[in-house]
């Protein structure tokens, strides 16, 4: 259910339960990787030879 006083509470909701993840979070990477987003809170990164950060996309 959305908090119409805090939208964005599920979104931080569902990245703390990433951070404080009981096993490894893995998190692969196929095509556009613009912003912090998941990669920010994953244990591992897997990218692929596609994939582009939005600095790599300048």
């Amino acid at each position: 259910m959305v908090d119409i006083d805090d939208p964005c509470r599920a979104t931080r909701e569902a990245f703390r339960g990433f951070r404080h993840c009981a096993v490894p979070v893995i998190f692969a990477v196929n095509g556009a990787a613009i912003g912090a987003g998941l990669a920010a809170v994953s244990d591992i990164v897997i990218a692929s030879d596609t994939m582009a950060t939005s600095k790599s996309c300048d």
